[in-house]
């Protein structure tokens, strides 16, 4: 049936030729031009875009991509897409057109850099210290990895491990056996107490007197009685949580740079449960949800209830009642005639409740509200007693009304705030270690983590790397969310993410041996380098993995 229909329709052109006067010798038939893609091959550079065509088709062409990991594309039209660079490597297009297949081979080179001027760790550039760079190698960076539900889920599933020292902070018992904590507090400190030398303020101490001192300070408050109540306490400035009652600089050599005195520290706002006082009246011990030890108590207020307290801190992490902040650091505005909410630092991670319009007063230090979230601070009395206050924050602040949602640009955009500020042990100097970085920056989103790596480490549902080889691990962090935790003895770490066949991370660190080089750098920073820098053993980050914690759900 088709070639006769072939033949007739030769017969028809050449009596149409003969009708016309034409010579036959004069008339030429074109065949219809094959289907094909505009290139096989297809060079680009990283963020430069170009377009790939089907070309002599009407029909829908179908795009298929091998990995997502080194391009992107968009549809230009039914058979023509742009395609961009996201990272150096080799990739393949296919074009399904029908039952057709068309294959183009990509290649996406290194774009030039501007020379940096800030100095990194090798296989760093400056490129890398922006959010977007990771965000854009994101296949979902917009994608919610975990609801609020869901958090709260993990949240209470930390919080019932025992592994992991949390804090039931509003189920403490309310009463307590006064002298005998009293007691087991001194014990713990002679106990902890157990390097052959300390130094306090660079000078070295006599370990059994000065620590003996401390001792009796505990031993000699006479407040307590076996059926003591507990106070509850909000803090009023950020602060420091010591496993020792002092505000001398604890070191284990004259140079240490790390105050060893400190357990943890804690934001403003931020709740505890006390339960034990120094003699001299300037400690406090008790509960914070993820440690205990002992605090200035100057920088808290005592509240006149388990009411009043919850009221300070606790809420609803559905509500938007409240800011968090995104940022490394704010410092209020300061004031003139309100002294205690003046110049406040609030660190990552606080949270203050939105004041109710009935309690916003028509002036505020001689200021109206306007472009400012109104906020209640927590301030204390001349007796320490806590007061709750109004304080402005300005609209341009970099806060959030309530928890962030919890997606990977977003996790990048609060982790890169930190970048380059100084590692502080336990939160000494004003600064935050690794665990606590880490913490700080998940807080925004309504996470309440373990303290330290080990506990953090022994969370349910971390993915455990013990006797993984380093192929094995590779693999498995590269189908991690962006943010995930992975952690080794003494350290933790977020993922960023694979670029040019190298694994890269940021975490607040103290010393390490970059990659390529043989010689230990105290770097003390918040910093990103790759999963190939070693320690001082000279095995590298990666082959020391023990696990690793993806919230995402």
């Amino acid at each position: 049936m088709n070639k006769l229909k072939k033949y007739l329709s030769y017969v028809f052109v050449f009596v149409m030729v003969v009708s016309c006067g034409l010579s036959p010798e004069t008339v030429t038939v074109h065949a219809a031009a094959p289907v094909a893609i505009s290139a096989e091959k297809l060079t680009i550079k990283e963020d430069q875009s170009k377009t790939l065509t089907v070309k002599n088709t009407t029909k829908k062409v179908d795009w298929k991509l091998n990995t997502t990991k080194y391009v992107s594309y968009n549809v230009v039209k039914k058979n023509q897409i742009s395609i961009t660079g996201k990272q150096p490597g080799v990739t393949k297009i296919t074009a399904v057109v029908g039952k057709k297949k068309f294959t183009c081979r990509v290649t996406v080179k290194e774009k030039a850099q501007e020379p940096d001027l800030l100095t990194y760790a090798n296989d760093v550039s400056g490129k890398m210290t922006a959010p977007d760079f990771w965000a854009k190698l994101s296949e979902q960076p917009d994608q919610v990895l975990a609801s609020t539900a869901e958090i709260a889920k993990i949240n209470a599933a930390a919080l019932a491990n025992k592994n992991t020292c949390m804090h039931d902070l509003k189920n403490i018992p309310e009463t307590y056996d006064g002298p005998a904590l009293r007691e087991s507090l001194a014990q713990e400190l002679i106990a902890s107490a157990n390097r052959e030398a300390y130094y306090a303020n660079g000078v070295q101490v006599d370990k059994t007197s000065y620590f003996s001192d401390i001792k009796n300070n505990i031993l000699q408050s006479t407040s307590a009685t076996t059926n003591a109540a507990v106070k509850y306490a909000i803090c009023t400035k950020r602060t420091e949580l010591k496993w020792c009652p002092t505000n001398d600089y604890i070191g284990y050599s004259a140079t240490d740079t790390d105050d060893e005195g400190v357990n943890s520290a804690l934001c403003i706002n931020e709740p505890m449960v006390i339960k034990a006082q120094t003699a001299d009246g300037r400690f406090y011990w008790g509960y914070a949800g993820n440690c205990t030890g002992w605090v200035n108590a100057e920088d808290v207020a005592i509240c006149s209830s388990k009411a009043e307290w919850l009221d300070a801190w606790d809420v609803n992490p559905k509500s938007k009642n409240f800011i968090v902040v995104t940022t490394d650091r704010l410092v209020t505005d300061t004031y003139f005639y309100s002294k205690d909410i003046s110049a406040k630092t609030l660190t990552m991670g606080t949270t203050l409740k939105l004041a109710k319009q009935a309690d916003i007063p028509a002036s505020l230090d001689g200021r109206n509200d306007w472009h400012n979230y109104v906020v209640y601070l927590p301030t204390r009395d001349a007796n320490g007693n806590y007061v709750k206050k109004i304080a402005l924050i300005p609209e341009h602040s970099d806060v959030h009304v309530g928890y962030v949602p919890y997606t990977e640009r977003n996790l990048l955009q609060i982790a890169f705030e930190c970048l380059g500020n100084r590692y502080g042990w336990g939160g000494s100097l004003d600064a935050m270690d690794c665990s606590a970085y880490v913490s700080s920056v998940y807080r925004c989103f309504g996470f309440a983590l373990p303290r330290n790596t080990t506990w953090q480490r022994a969370m349910d549902d971390c993915v455990d790397f013990t006797g993984k080889t380093d192929k094995q691990k590779k693999k498995l962090i590269e189908k991690a969310s962006v943010g995930s935790v992975l952690y080794f003895n003494g350290h933790e770490m977020m993922y960023l993410g694979s670029y040019n066949g190298k694994l890269y991370v940021i975490s607040a660190l103290g010393s390490v041996m970059d990659a390529g080089d043989e010689s230990v750098r105290s770097v003390y920073n918040v910093a990103i380098n790759t999963l190939d820098v070693k320690r001082r053993d000279g095995t590298t980050w990666l082959a020391n993995l023990t696990g690793m914690n993806d919230f995402s759900r």
